[in-house]
This record gives C-alpha cells, sequence and structure tokens, in this order.
C-alpha cells in the first residue's frame, strides 16, 4: 500500500520525537520505551481494532438474518390468519356459487 509523503514525513516526525524523549528520559537515568516499542504497540492496537471491526460486522450480518427470518415467519403468520380469519366466508361464497 503506498502511502503519501505528507503521511511519511508525520511519520518520521513521530519516530524522530520519541527517539528524542528516549534519550532524554535515558540521559535522565529514566527506563524509556524506544521507537520499536512503540511501533509494536500501534501494531498491536491496530490488529485489535480490525479484529473488533470483524467481530461487529459478523454481529452485524447475524442480525441481518435473523430480522429477515422474523421477518419472513410474521409474512407467513399474517397470511395464515387472513386465511382463518375470511375462510368462512370464503366457503360460504364458493357453496352458494356451486348451487347455482
Amino acid at each position: 500500500m503506498a502511502r503519501n509523503s505528507t503521511a511519511d514525513n508525520l511519520i518520521n516526525s513521530f519516530l524522530s520525537l520519541a527517539d528524542q524523549i528516549c534519550q532524554r528520559l535515558e540521559s535522565a537515568g529514566i527506563d524509556a520505551p524506544h521507537r520499536h516499542d512503540l511501533v509494536a504497540l500501534l501494531a498491536n492496537g491496530q490488529v485489535r481494532l480490525d479484529g473488533e471491526l470483524q467481530s461487529l460486522e459478523a454481529r452485524y450480518a447475524k442480525l441481518k438474518v435473523q430480522s429477515t427470518k422474523i421477518l419472513d415467519t410474521s409474512e407467513k403468520l399474517v397470511q395464515s390468519a387472513a386465511g382463518i380469519v375470511f375462510f368462512p366466508g370464503i366457503y360460504v361464497m364458493n357453496r352458494l356459487r356451486g348451487k347455482k
């Protein structure tokens, strides 16, 4: 994946700033994370975010399938109920037509 030069410049600036901060902290006697630690932390966060997004997409797909099944079942129940409600009238009309 190609990145533009602005993104490269921003990343390089961030990493050089991280290096400078690390050097100052180490000169003060404080153990500081290096650029590789920061990059690993960011990569881990990206992988976790990708996993969460995939999980959300899977949940969405599951809910979509469930809602489709519920709608189909509801439609069949309504058609069945309508058939039951109108059956006596239809039966009588068919019987009357048959006698003529």
